[in-house]
């Protein structure tokens, strides 16, 4: 045997055995598990506090320096 198909032998087997341990060793999908992840999702409901970037939520915040006011 070529020292060319003993390295291919080699690599092949490894892939094969690396595929299967990555098949047993990956977590199943468990739908227990999956409907629990989508119901602790927001669902496009309202929400119950306002989003920090959002325009209202920025106008009602103190900032430093707000209090200056400039008079002609």
């Amino acid at each position: 045997m070529s020292k060319l198909a003993k390295v291919i032998t080699i690599i092949l087997v490894v892939s094969v055995a690396g595929l299967i341990i990555f098949k047993l060793l990956l977590p199943k999908n468990d739908p227990e598990i999956v409907q629990q992840g989508i119901n602790s999702q927001n669902q496009g409901g309202p929400m119950e506090e306002p989003n920090p970037l959002s325009i209202e939520y920025m106008r009602v915040q103190e900032y430093p320096g707000s209090d200056i006011v400039i008079e002609q």
